[in-house]
């Protein structure tokens, strides 16, 4: 049950990376190079999902949806991808004032070809430092939402599910709640 459990919580993980990953990339490369009015909406907006605690955003939007592993993906990859593009933004002004973009500007190279070739190239560090961070967030969310009532529904385990049903069997098999828990932790290390 825990290796089932795994596949659950592991596949939830990289789905919301994945997730977070087309959504906010692009509107963190967009609000970053284009900046002005374009910056000023598209930042707006993610300010607007960013003033929520991300579980209870998440546990809203599960609710509204109903209690299925593939809304819980799409919940917590909404939840994520606000910080991925606040975060490719800042790393977009940083790059679009090198000397190689202007450069870039002044052969006649087009936004599309700048954006992907210059800037995408030169902010990918720091959006895969973040994903791990997105991806240990989503399994921990995932568990979280789980051993709520709000994930994976029985027979599906996963990780937090299994927490839940152990609560009941703490003080005579600990180990039942143990096992997952440290799954849960040796993953997000």
């Amino acid at each position: 049950r825990l290796l089932y459990g795994g596949r659950t919580s592991l596949s939830v993980g990289l789905l919301v990376v994945a997730f977070a990953f087309v959504l906010g990339v692009p509107l963190g490369l967009a609000s970053g190079y284009f900046g002005g009015r374009t910056d000023n909406l598209l930042m707006r907006l993610v300010d607007a999902f960013l003033t929520f605690p991300p579980l209870l955003l998440a546990v809203a939007l599960v609710g509204l949806l109903g209690p299925e592993i593939q809304n819980v993906m799409l919940a917590l990859g909404l939840v994520q991808a606000p910080v991925l593009a606040r975060m490719v933004r800042g790393s977009t002004l940083a790059v679009r004032e090198e000397v190689y973009v202007t450069a870039a500007r002044a052969l006649g190279a087009g936004p599309g070809r700048i954006v992907v070739s210059h800037l995408l190239r030169n902010v990918v560090s720091p959006i895969i430092v973040q994903l791990t961070v997105v991806f240990a967030a989503a399994v921990v969310a995932e568990a979280s939402l789980s051993f709520l009532g709000f994930g994976t529904q029985p027979p599906q385990p996963s990780w937090g599910r299994d927490m839940s049903e152990a609560r009941r069997f703490l003080g005579d098999a600990p180990w039942m709640f143990l096992a997952p828990t440290g799954a849960i932790m040796l993953c997000v290390l």
